[in-house]
Formats: structure tokens, C-alpha cells, sequence
């Protein structure tokens, strides 16, 4: 029923006035890694030299080469890890939040549920060597971080604002975002081609959102709605990304879908042949490389089978421009 409805969904949209061929003419190529990945991709993020770099939450670290698609692992170690990012000589920043228990009630019954209580960030080199440690002072919780402009900025949904953090001291020097409606635990950015904005996915308002360093908003786009050039469900989209050429990469969860928008971000394709990549509502890490290839995680766990292997399945979908 899903896939039908997914099905008259799409049709739907085509037929609207949001859809423009010319629009990206990217392509499904197929699966970034193979059967590497073992638990949860928490993050996912390109260095300059187009490696790819993903944290699961089991705290393994998998990098994909860029010339020969092989991967290697880094065990760091790290409780919790929700984040991980690239500075400009290579070396990997990965951010854990710690939490505690607290009760609190809920339908009339008394629970305990994780609160977020703080952020550490572990700076590890390409082979693995661990350089440093800090604490995020003044953050609670991490769900994407990234390295920009000499700052290290981090996706912080207690605060419900990216915090804009000094990277030696772990500081917060400025915070972005006032109007940020976030919901279902999401909460992803990535940086802009000038490397001195930000692309956030402010999904609560249907909307994808740019900023500079320094808070002020440069634009927006997108709607509620079920068209193609809109955005559907209860609140997408989950991630979101601009592209080497000036137009933007998008997308949706429950039902997935993988979109480009053009620069103005009018007029939406849809990326045929990536199926669905979460359950539910759930993030969908993304990353772009210098060539405009994307890389989005996949999450999805089914029932587990009585014999045989488990159907869990965690993996990177790698879309490329159409030749």
C-alpha cells in the first residue's frame, strides 16, 4: 500500500506545476560502502579530498576512500556519537551527547526518558590517532555538526538553535536560528558553497533556509503541500543541501523522496530509483562532494527473521548528475 501510494503521490506531483526536467537530471548510481556498516549512520560528512566519512552509533567511524570506494574504521571509543565533521587538514571531529534518566509521567504513568545533558567532541586524525578532547560548553545535544569559517557550529535541538562554537575553547560564540520549528528529534544543516553560510532544513515550517555566520537569514523556499515543488507529511524536509551548480538537494521521509530543486527553488525533479531510506520519521544524514556527487544514509530495520540473517539495513546511497 505504501509503494501504491507513493506511486499516486508521485503521479500526483508530475502532473502539478512544480516540475522542471531541466531542473538537476541526477541519477540513482547505487550503494556507497556495500555491507560495511553495522549499526545506526548517525552523521555523515565529505572531507576536501572527497572521502566519506560516517559515524554510526555503535561509535565505529567508517571512511570510504574517494578513488577506490574502500572503506576503514576508526573505533573511537564514544558513547552516544550523533555528529561528525571534517576540518580543513583532514581530521575528523565526532560529537556525543551524554544524557540522563529522569521520570517524568506520560498517559498517566510514571517513565524515565533520556534527557540531554551535554556534548563532548573527539578530534581524530584520517588513520585513526586521537589529537584531543573538549567539552561544548553551554551545549546540551548534537545532531549535526559541521566546520566552517574557523567555527565549529552544532545542531542543537534542546536549545532548538545552531550554536556557533570556538573550536579550541568549545565556547559558544553566537547562536543562529529564532524561528526554528523543529519536530520528530530533527534537526540537520549543511554548509554552503561560499563556506561561510549554512543550508538548515527547518522542517516543522516546510521550508529550507540559508544563513550566514552571524544569524542573518539570505532566503528561503518551499511549502507545505503535494505537489512536487512542496513539501509532504507531518514535517519534511528532514535534510537538505546546495549543489556545486547553485541548485539544491532535498529530502523526505515516509515516503522518501529525493528531490532537486532548481536556484531559485521553484521548481523541483525528483531523483528516480532510491527506495525507501528510513521508517518512519527519521532523519536522513546527507552530504555533497566537490563534484556534486550526494550521499544520503539509510536507516531501516524490518521484523527480524526467525533463521537467517537480520533484514537490519544500514547503508549510503550515492546519487550523481545524468551524463
Amino acid at each position: 500500500m505504501r509503494n501504491l501510494a507513493f506511486a499516486v503521490l508521485t503521479g500526483l506531483a508530475l502532473l502539478g506545476s512544480g516540475y522542471n526536467a531541466e531542473a538537476g537530471k541526477y541519477k540513482f548510481e547505487g550503494k556507497a560502502g556495500g555491507d560495511v556498516f553495522k549499526a545506526t549512520i548517525a552523521d555523515v560528512s565529505v572531507d576536501s579530498k572527497d572521502n566519506i566519512c560516517a559515524i554510526q552509533q555503535n561509535g565505529t567511524l567508517v571512511i570510504l576512500d574517494a578513488k577506490t570506494g574502500q572503506p576503514a574504521e576508526i573505533k573511537t571509543g564514544m558513547i552516544n556519537p550523533s555528529a561528525v565533521s571534517y576540518d580543513g587538514e583532514g581530521n575528523i571531529y565526532v560529537l556525543a551527547t551524554s544524557t540522563k534518566l529522569e521520570d517524568f509521567t506520560y498517559q498517566g504513568r510514571k517513565v524515565k526518558r533520556a534527557v540531554p545533558t551535554g556534548v563532548a567532541c573527539s578530534v581524530f586524525t584520517p588513520d585513526g590517532r586521537k589529537l584531543r578532547s573538549f567539552d561544548l560548553n553551554g551545549v546540551k545535544s548534537a545532531k549535526t555538526a559541521k566546520l566552517a569559517g574557523g567555527k565549529l557550529l552544532v545542531a542543537d535541538m534542546e536549545n532548538r538553535k545552531i550554536m556557533v562554537c570556538d573550536p579550541a575553547s568549545g565556547n559558544v560564540t553566537a547562536k543562529i536560528g529564532n524561528n526554528l520549528r523543529l519536530c520528530c528529534g530533527i534537526f540537520n544543516f549543511t554548509v554552503g558553497l561560499d563556506k561561510n553560510s549554512i543550508v538548515v532544513s527547518n522542517l516543522g515550517a516546510f521550508q529550507v533556509e540559508r544563513y550566514n555566520l552571524s544569524g542573518s537569514k539570505l532566503g528561503d523556499f518551499g511549502q507545505r503541500g503535494r505537489q512536487l515543488n512542496e513539501f509532504h507529511g507531518c514535517c519534511n524536509p528532514v535534510s537538505a543541501a546546495a549543489l556545486p551548480d547553485g541548485s539544491y538537494i532535498t529530502a523526505e521521509k515516509d515516503p522518501t523522496r529525493i528531490k532537486i530543486y532548481d536556484k531559485t527553488g521553484k521548481s523541483a525533479e525528483l531523483i528516480d530509483g532510491v527506495e525507501e531510506l528510513v521508517k518512519g520519521c527519521s532523519s536522513i544524514p546527507m552530504a555533497v562532494d566537490s563534484k556534486g556527487n550526494i550521499y544520503l544514509a539509510a536507516n531501516k530495520s524490518g521484523p527480524q527473521p526467525l533463521t537467517g540473517p537480520v533484514s537490519s539495513k544500514y547503508y549510503i546511497v550515492k546519487c550523481v548528475k545524468a551524463q
